[in-house]
């Protein structure tokens, strides 16, 4: 909830760099704490080389209703952006500034991969170890979030080839044992058969 509440005193006038007279707060957090725009460091885009921006999540995603999930890095030029860290007081960015592309190619690249762990065909720290072997990267760096759009692809790729591998392997798997209690039939004749 968005709370507008005075922040003077009577006859006293807004400090030189507040535009209004209000504190707000977004669930009971004053937005100054929430919305430090005081970098301590400077993030550069990766298509245009200049400093990004740093922006409360409004500015990125404007009809998403509040709250909107902290502060970006942003590239208004060529609309790239990332996500920081909540409990960063040094604004550290979650990823890389990606642009609508590499953005879409990062969504199909965790979907693909993440399913490999999320349906169980592997633990989570074992799918990342195997992508980190794929993609020729240490496990600590193994982050899609870092990824440019040829990486994000074959992430993608390979992912995708292992999740019918795993799967095809599953398949096998019940089939063996579904003939192997077809081959078990009790003495009424009932068996399973392989679907």
């Amino acid at each position: 909830m968005l709370i507008l509440k005075p922040n003077l005193k009577e006859g006293a006038s807004p400090p030189p760099n507040r535009r209004t007279g209000f504190e707000i707060s977004i669930g009971g957090v004053p937005a100054q704490k929430m919305m430090d725009t005081k970098p301590t460091q400077t993030v550069f885009c990766p298509y245009c080389e200049k400093p990004a921006e740093l922006v409360h999540g409004k500015e990125i995603y404007p009809h998403a209703g509040l709250p909107q999930n902290g502060m970006y890095w942003l590239c208004r030029p060529c609309q790239a952006w990332a996500g920081t860290h909540k409990n960063s007081s040094r604004h550290a960015p979650k990823a890389s500034l990606a642009n609508a592309a590499l953005r879409k190619a990062r969504q199909k690249a965790h979907a693909a991969f993440d399913q490999l762990w999320s349906e169980n065909l592997m633990q989570r720290t074992e799918a990342y170890a195997w992508l980190a072997t794929e993609m020729g990267v240490h496990e600590k760096r193994c982050h899609i979030g870092f990824f440019d759009l040829d990486q994000c692809l074959k992430v993608a790729r390979v992912s995708m080839e292992m999740f019918e591998e795993l799967t095809a392997d599953h398949h096998v798997h019940d089939q063996k044992r579904t003939i192997h209690l077809s081959g078990n039939s009790n003495s009424r004749g009932m068996s399973c058969r392989v679907i």
